[in-house]
């Protein structure tokens, strides 16, 4: 073994001052005794000269490591507070908070980080969630299919704006962080932090009863999805006594279907403002009332925003897939899939009667258009005109599309 150079007895350091021909470790003698023991010796590859001083060694961290540090996948959650102190999540105005929302827990998490907190979903647990983050500036949840409806409901009531993003968004934000783990935890933290740099628009507080007309129209969906699979049963193979008990559940799922139908239309009359909405859809063609009430329970927007955002709103918004020289196709995605598909059955009923819509998806067939992209283009120029009469009151003027 090629033994250690030490410091030349002059004060001149050899590290600084000699170029070093092989791979015997150097040891500064200049530095103190503590040093040495901590570690002070290194390496230079071969051949290479120093050109400086040898940095000095960092200072001794007897408090173990940093919160901030990323060392740690779990460091993201230390302690912020002084020992002894009572732990509280940090509440202020400058402060977000990011909900991981699942069907037994809620894990709560705050940006700048703090101290992590998971809370039962159940409505004592809302209550709690609410009262914790009294003050903070936005909080951040993902849409998890109804089990945030609950917390969400609970903060609106105690006055803390809440964003619900698309699961997709923070996942992809998380990725941009680096951060490839994921735990409920990791998810908070990143709800907290997307909800700092993003800034998203906070949700209008929920109604009631919009809520429940979609609850009806959501349970008319899956009624008439059942009647369709029963449907599917009736065989002519099948023995006589199982079609006589498919026949049974069919005549019973029409009556729940015609109920909900009665109950759909009594909420639409009971309130004054989607009456008249309802009276406006339908004088669009294609547009009937199952259309028109998809749009007032799952598209509350309509009329009060710009078209575009709505179109990208009901995902019919076409997405370009352009790179260098190659020109791809355009196509659809995301959305809210109740009000495309719904807007998607106008548009056939809507190519089809005599009018401007019909003459505007001739034109778009005279072009060379699929006959998709001609269907996904009427559905669009359907919900502009939906929204142009809902937010000035009138009803549909065929005369006055053909004049435009």
């Amino acid at each position: 073994m090629i033994p250690p150079k030490l410091c030349h007895p002059s004060g001149t350091c050899s590290i600084a001052s000699t170029r070093h021909q092989g791979l015997a470790p150097l040891v500064c003698c200049k530095r103190s005794p503590a040093s040495k023991t901590r570690g002070a010796v290194g390496r230079l590859p071969l051949g290479l000269r120093s050109r400086s001083p040898a940095r000095p060694p960092p200072p001794e961290n007897h408090s173990g490591p940093s919160p901030n540090s990323r060392s740690d996948p779990e460091s993201a959650f230390a302690r912020t507070g002084t020992p002894g102190e009572p732990e509280t999540t940090r509440s202020d105005t400058h402060t977000t908070a990011g909900i991981d929302v699942s069907k037994d827990h809620l894990d709560i998490a705050t940006y700048p980080p703090g101290e992590p907190i998971r809370l039962p979903n159940t409505p004592d647990g809302c209550v709690a969630l609410a009262d914790r983050l009294a003050g903070v500036r936005l909080v951040t949840l993902e849409a998890t299919g109804g089990y945030e409806a609950a917390a969400g409901a609970a903060l609106h009531l105690a006055g803390v704006p809440v964003a619900v993003v698309n699961p997709r968004q923070a996942r992809d934000f998380a990725r941009v962080l680096g951060r490839h783990a994921k735990t409920d935890r990791v998810d908070a933290a990143v709800l907290a932090e997307f909800a700092a740099r993003i800034d998203p628009t906070p949700a209008r507080a929920p109604d009631p009863d919009r809520e429940a007309l979609a609850a009806v129209l959501t349970r008319r969906r899956q009624l008439l999805d059942m009647r369709v699979m029963e449907a599917n049963r009736l065989r002519p193979d099948t023995p006589a006594a199982i079609r006589a008990g498919i026949a049974d559940h069919l005549a019973w799922l029409d009556d729940r279907i015609a109920t909900a139908d009665r109950d759909l239309a009594a909420a639409i009359r009971r309130t004054p403002a989607w009456r008249t909405q309802d009276d406006l859809l339908r004088s669009i063609p294609g547009i009937g009332r199952v259309v028109s009430r998809t749009l007032v329970a799952d598209l509350p927007e309509l009329g009060t925003r710009p078209a575009d955002q709505l179109v990208a709103l009901a995902g019919l918004a076409p997405f370009a897939d352009d790179s260098g020289g190659r020109t791809g196709g355009r196509h659809i995605r995301g959305g809210r899939g109740t009000v495309r598909r719904a807007l998607y059955l106008a548009a056939l009923s809507a190519a089809r009667v005599a009018g401007p819509l019909r003459d505007f998806a001739q034109r778009l067939r005279a072009r060379g258009k699929a006959a998709k992209v001609v269907l996904v283009a009427v559905a669009r120029r359907v919900l502009v005109i939906a929204n142009a009469v809902v937010r000035d009151g009138r009803p549909w003027e065929p005369t006055l599309a053909e004049a435009r």
